[in-house]
């Protein structure tokens, strides 16, 4: 990722099965792809296989190049908690 994202809002899909889902998560931003992580906006979530929106509220918007989300708490096990999920990268058009 080339450039600074602007997002007001997060989205998610998890399985739906009760298992898998997160109930829990942090979304971080950085100023490099190793560097220090701050918490931009914390979530919680439900078993469901529909995608989540949240909303970072009050017309709030969050800036970065480097973003990072942490699930901290999910259904079923926590044997490998907390573990971070993805990084987020926008296709170049």
């Amino acid at each position: 990722m080339k450039r600074v994202i602007e997002a007001d809002a997060f989205a998610v899909f998890s399985s739906g099965d009760g298992v898998h889902d997160p109930t829990s998560m942090t979304l971080e931003v950085g100023t490099s792809a190793t560097g220090v992580f701050k918490l931009a906006a914390s979530f919680t979530g439900t078993a469901t296989s529909a995608r989540q929106t949240f909303k970072f509220g009050d017309q709030m918007t969050i800036k970065s190049r480097y973003w990072r989300l942490r699930v901290t708490d999910r259904t079923g096990s926590r044997a490998c908690l907390p573990c971070t999920c993805c990084q987020a990268s926008k296709k170049e058009r």
